[in-house]
């Protein structure tokens, strides 16, 4: 029990370590973005960020597309969605959730 007890303690006094660390990097950098993948039958395709209301309707902000070996960093309203683009994009903490529902309805 007593060695239990002390494996317990190092559990613990490592996670709180991690924990620490992880607030901290997020205070640093608190523009860490999400990136999603688009579906081939999202609702959107060919449609650009503008028409769709993207951020209107995730609270969600774009700031990079990937289209095959291309980045598209800051692209603007006029951009479309294509499948299989990568989406990155910065928000709350339930704009990932907001984004997958939207995107993929």
């Amino acid at each position: 029990m007593k060695r239990q007890k002390e494996e317990l303690n190092f559990l613990q006094e490592i996670t709180e370590r991690l924990v620490s660390r992880t607030e901290r990097f997020g205070f640093v950098n608190p523009f860490v973005p999400f990136q999603i993948e688009v579906l081939e039958h999202s609702p959107y395709i060919s449609r650009s960020i503008g028409e769709i209301n993207f951020w209107q309707n995730t609270s969600a902000t774009i700031v990079g597309v990937k289209r095959g070996q291309e980045l598209f960093i800051s692209p603007g309203p006029y951009i479309t969605i294509e499948p299989k683009d990568i989406i990155y994009f910065i928000g709350n903490d339930e704009s990932l959730e907001r984004v997958e529902k939207f995107l993929h309805s």
